[in-house]
């Protein structure tokens, strides 16, 4: 069982020459035969490949991009088209206004709609953060909700099928004037599942601007795991009636925003 140092490097990195060279030591004073150290190392080498064998998260960047790491709108464009079962998108800020001339359609959400007149089962689910606008202070949830769902579907969403769209109702409880200063809470996560297999987790919006000029840092994970995990907690806050749908309201004219 005894290896010296030079025999280890000659298949082995000096790093792992030198982890291997102990752990046989630690093997060789445990007073194991060969046989048990033989089964000990096997096991080790089969847990140290399935480690390397799970893809390692990506990073993904957006702007001033000096190392060439992979683009957000890429990344999240390259998530939809692959969708064949679920997605789920949230993002704080779906901000987008098209130019004169521009048809209507936010040009993100574009390649989602698509997946999903290609896909007639694809199940989509987007969580976003909804806020009064100035005009709205005296209105109720109901009526922002209402405008929202109006301004959404004229505006970013044109296309005949919808996603399923909830939003925390923290966001739009009633202040007062005294209350001001106080914070009221917001959906804030941005991240995209895709089929329970990829989870992209991201600073950057659903906008023009967090996906190609401003400096956004994510990570593109394909662990079926995590994914899953990150499904489930979304899926809980909408089981405990902790976030809310917004209803589908086909409207030919836009709300302002």
């Amino acid at each position: 069982m005894a290896a010296s140092r030079d025999q280890l490097q000659r298949l082995l990195s000096v790093e792992d020459a030198d982890a291997i060279g102990r752990l046989l030591t630690e093997l060789k004073n445990a007073r194991m035969d060969g046989e048990q150290a033989a089964v000990t190392l096997r096991l080790l080498a089969d847990s140290r490949k399935a480690q390397e064998s799970v893809p390692k998260p990506q990073l993904v960047w957006s702007d001033l991009d000096v190392r060439g790491n992979r683009d957000t709108s890429v990344v999240a464009h390259e998530l939809f088209r692959s969708a064949q079962r679920y997605v789920l998108v949230s993002t704080y800020n779906l901000g987008h206004k098209r130019r004169e001339g521009e048809e209507p359609g936010h040009p993100l959400l574009r390649p989602l709609a698509e997946r999903m007149a290609q896909l007639p089962k694809l199940r989509v689910r987007l969580f976003c953060n909804l806020k009064r606008m100035p005009w709205q202070m005296e209105a109720n949830q109901e009526q922002v909700v209402a405008d929202f769902a109006r301004w959404f579907q004229a505006e970013l969403w044109p296309w005949s099928r919808l996603p399923e769209l909830y939003f925390d109702p923290r966001s739009l409880a009633p202040q007062k004037e005294d209350d001001a200063a106080k914070a009221t809470a917001c959906l804030h996560a941005k991240c995209i599942l895709i089929d329970d297999e990829q989870a992209f987790v991201t600073s950057a919006n659903l906008t023009t601007a967090a996906q190609s000029r401003n400096i956004e840092a994510g990570a593109l994970l394909r662990d079926v795991s995590f994914a899953k995990s990150l499904r489930l907690q979304f899926e809980a806050l909408i089981n405990r009636n902790l976030v809310c749908r917004v209803p589908d309201v086909h409207w030919s004219q836009p709300a302002e925003r």
